[in-house]
């Protein structure tokens, strides 16, 4: 594959991100397509950064364990929007290094 190849996924995931969707279903398909990107589709910083939110998001699945009987939503929602915001700006910078690197 190609640099092309992780500035189209990242622009994929951009879409995913504006879709009317869910937060949690925005996510999902957005980190199931940016996992795609691999070595020979990025700069290794940009590598890293995906395999970090993927693996904070992945950690994120089994969160809002309950506390007093009560499920800790507020929270998650909130790494939710960390991860959402961090995941668009990874995207651009993507898009951005990608453009600009000459293989």
């Amino acid at each position: 594959m190609s640099y092309d190849f992780g500035i189209e996924k990242s622009q994929e995931v951009l879409a995913y991100l504006s879709s009317d969707e869910d937060i949690e279903t925005k996510l999902d398909k957005a980190f199931d397509t940016i996992t795609l990107i691999g070595e020979e589709d990025t700069t290794i910083d940009c590598l890293k950064a995906i395999i970090e939110w993927s693996e904070k998001y992945s950690n994120l699945q089994g969160f809002g364990l309950k506390q007093d009987g009560l499920q800790s939503e507020t929270n998650k929602d909130q790494q939710l929007e960390i991860l959402f915001k961090q995941l668009q700006k990874l995207c651009n910078n993507i898009i951005n290094s990608n453009s600009f690197t000459d293989l």
